[in-house]
């Protein structure tokens, strides 16, 4: 179900973080959007990416880089829609 954890966003989030590491979370919300329409589900100490249900979340922000995840990304948003039980 979903919920809201008061009133955040994802400019909050992103303020004071590198041009890098602003690259790296546009990066991962083009991954996410790959798999299919998403909702985005800013919290205060992060932002997550919403199905039915929480399929990935960014919880820290820095310039280190983007792991390989869009197979996770993938299942995660199988996971999500209720998809792999069909």
């Amino acid at each position: 179900m979903p919920h809201s954890c008061g009133h955040h966003s994802v400019k909050a989030f992103l303020d004071g973080k590198s041009q890098h590491a602003i690259a790296l979370y546009k990066r991962l919300v083009a991954l996410v959007r790959a798999c299919g329409p998403a909702q985005m589900a800013p919290a205060r100490t992060r932002i997550g990416f919403q199905v039915g249900m929480i399929l990935a979340a960014v919880n820290q922000l820095n310039d280190r880089g983007l792991d390989e995840v869009q197979s996770w990304l993938y299942e995660a948003y199988r996971v999500g829609t209720q998809e792999h039980w069909s």
